[in-house]
């Protein structure tokens, strides 16, 4: 199992701003439109980043709130004979090999049921095998991509279907609260 290092998605964190208590009109300063002086209060947002930062991100301001919808994608084990080479599950930061990190053989529903264990320890994933497909979910915090892929390298095409097929995990995603003033 190979592991990369990850990135920081947009921690809260609060700052100082100065704002008028009403409207004011900067452009106006005479003396009987004086702006009123500022008040001084803290706020907290964070910026998370949804969609795939390489084509169309988007960035939102504020606060997340309550539970990330997760991410989810599956795969199905369509024949477990890897006889004539390894198939590499690219999964987020990590990647699984057959016969490295799972053990393959004894029917499509074992070899579901060992690559759904083998996920289960990456942190943030959760994984469920029914038969010989393999559910995956990915719920620590608003990522904005998800690798998901199986690259095979040998004569058999282990897996069919692999849902999504475009390479990320489908989108899941947080709820967004407004800045909160203290």
């Amino acid at each position: 199992m190979t592991v990369k290092k990850g990135r920081n998605h947009g921690q809260p964190f609060t700052c100082l701003i100065g704002n008028f208590p009403y409207g004011s009109f900067p452009d106006q300063n005479l003396p009987a439109y004086q702006n009123p002086p500022p008040n001084r209060q803290a706020f907290t947002h964070q910026v998370l980043t949804i969609g795939d930062s390489r084509v169309s991100a988007q960035n939102h301001v504020g606060l997340m709130d309550g539970a990330i919808a997760p991410k989810v994608g599956s795969l199905t084990v369509a024949d477990d004979d890897f006889t004539t080479g390894v198939a590499v599950l690219y999964l987020g930061d990590f990647t699984l090999t057959s016969d490295v990190d799972y053990v393959t053989g004894g029917g499509v529903a074992v070899t579901a049921a060992n690559i759904a264990a083998a996920i289960l320890p990456l942190p943030g994933f959760v994984a469920n095998a029914v038969g010989a497909t393999v559910t995956i979910n990915y719920t620590s915090g608003p990522a904005d991509e998800v690798p998901f892929r199986v690259v095979y390298y040998g004569t058999k095409t282990n897996f069919a279907p692999v849902i999504p097929n475009d390479g990320l995990l489908g989108n899941g995603g947080p709820h967004f609260d407004a800045i909160a003033l203290i």
